[in-house]
């Protein structure tokens, strides 16, 4: 399990009297051992209401799967990757009770697999991120690592005269490797992408991309590198910063005619922390938020426009209404909850017990 899923989705149904226990197959001598430890857990304790996962097939196999069905216990995976990664569940998914996808467009493919889907986004945690405005700042904000086609979207707003505060540097002074995979699991993965259109157009971008080797504007008067930010002081940056920046293209097709769009958790932490976000126009986006509650753009022109006209320190007031008009909006519809009341709802689950 990674962090933020104990930020987010743990911490707030901890409100409602929902809690997890986490099963890590990283603490077990092997995969093969966590599996076999798993279904003894599970065959123990009757306690647990649901079983849920987001691990792929090499750390949950199949034949556990199959043993669990035997239980009397619901099961829900959550695929977090699903639009560009879906065969790393495609050997398991069939075995649960219900697949929640957090993308729709491969959600054929699952059904093709033989699973019963619902599909819901991502949300982000009314309880932890919460309006600490205190001064707006008139500076556009990004939160994360500029790589690839992340910088070349940076570029077009420092020359476009914004100016733009970029939170990635380590305060050990260290810089993170990516991991490397093995060669073998390198092949499977271009094997599995080029079986499907999003894979196929993925696959190019990291060609195109490769050519293009755009590099982040590092000496540009307007831009300016900070330290990373804990999730406190993320949500502290979100609530002050004039505007926050949302990248929603899906890894390097940014550099593609028409990009793959993928919301992430950002997408609902600005708002939920009472931020203002700008992002490129999405069709899906655009149904959770209204215009005057977060701001879109159609193209590098709009971009640099609007991320101007938003950071005049004149705008000071129209921004901070928005960005509570956003909150107000993420509080209501995009917290964890809604998500799994639909989910659980769906598999005639009852919610009666956090409602």
């Amino acid at each position: 399990m990674t962090e933020w899923q104990r930020v987010q989705i743990f911490n707030e149904m901890s409100h409602y009297n929902v809690h997890f226990e986490i099963f890590n197959p990283l603490s077990y001598e092997s995969y093969q051992q966590a599996n076999e430890k798993l279904i003894k857990r599970l065959k123990e304790d009757k306690s647990i209401d649901l079983f849920m996962n987001c691990a792929s097939s090499d750390m949950l196999h199949a034949e556990t799967m199959k043993d669990i069905r035997l239980l009397s216990i619901p099961t829900l995976l959550i695929c977090f990757d699903n639009l560009h990664a879906p065969y790393m569940h495609k050997s398991i998914a069939p075995f649960f009770d219900m697949v929640w996808l957090t993308s729709k467009e491969t959600e054929p493919m699952f059904k093709k697999w033989g699973c019963k889907t619902v599909f819901q986004p991502y949300a982000a945690n009314p309880f932890l991120f919460v309006d600490r405005y205190k001064q707006h700042i008139d500076r556009l904000a990004f939160i994360g690592t500029p790589y690839g086609t992340r910088s070349a979207i940076i570029n077009e707003l420092l020359k476009g005269d914004v100016n733009c505060d970029v939170f990635y540097m380590r305060k050990d002074g260290n810089t993170k490797a990516p991991v490397k995979d093995s060669l073998p699991n390198r092949i499977r993965n271009v094997s599995w992408m080029s079986r499907f259109p999003i894979g196929r157009k993925v696959l190019l971008s990291k060609f195109v991309a490769k050519i293009k080797g755009t590099q982040l504007l590092q000496n540009h008067p307007n831009f300016h590198a900070k330290y990373s930010l804990s999730f406190e002081e993320m949500n502290v940056a979100y609530s002050n910063y004039g505007l926050s920046l949302n990248i929603v293209d899906l890894l390097t097709t940014a550099v593609l005619k028409h990009p793959i769009q993928k919301l992430h958790l950002r997408t609902f932490e600005i708002p939920m922390s009472a931020g203002l976000e700008i992002v490129a126009k999405n069709g899906e986006l655009e149904n959770y938020f209204s215009a005057d509650e977060m701001i879109f753009y159609s193209d590098k022109e709009e971009l640099i426009d609007k991320a101007r006209y938003y950071t005049k320190p004149s705008n000071a007031l129209l921004c901070r209404n928005m960005k509570i008009r956003a909150r107000e909006r993420a509080e209501r519809e995009h917290c964890w909850k809604r998500r799994f009341d639909v989910v659980l709802n769906s598999m005639n689950l009852s919610c009666k017990d956090y409602d």
